[in-house]
């Protein structure tokens, strides 16, 4: 319920969603379906990334090649 407050409080209107998330179980689940559904039509959302929180610790490589596939690079 905190993500659809936070989501009808602003004005996403032609902006860009990256989802990422650190989860304990259940990954995005239906996240994005979710938010997808709150937002209006000129919102862009990027492909999201999940990581599970046994796996944060090596999860560098992972997030960078995510990153990486959505045109940003580390600096």
């Amino acid at each position: 319920m905190a993500i659809h407050s936070f989501l009808e409080e602003y004005d996403f209107s032609g902006k860009t969603i990256v989802p990422f998330v650190t989860h304990g179980t259940g990954g995005l689940a239906g996240t994005i379906e979710d938010v997808t559904a709150a937002l209006p039509d000129s919102v862009t959302i990027l492909e999201p990334i999940g990581v599970y929180r046994p796996e944060v610790d090596e999860a560098r490589p992972d997030v960078n090649e995510w990153l990486d596939s959505l045109g940003f690079t580390e600096t």
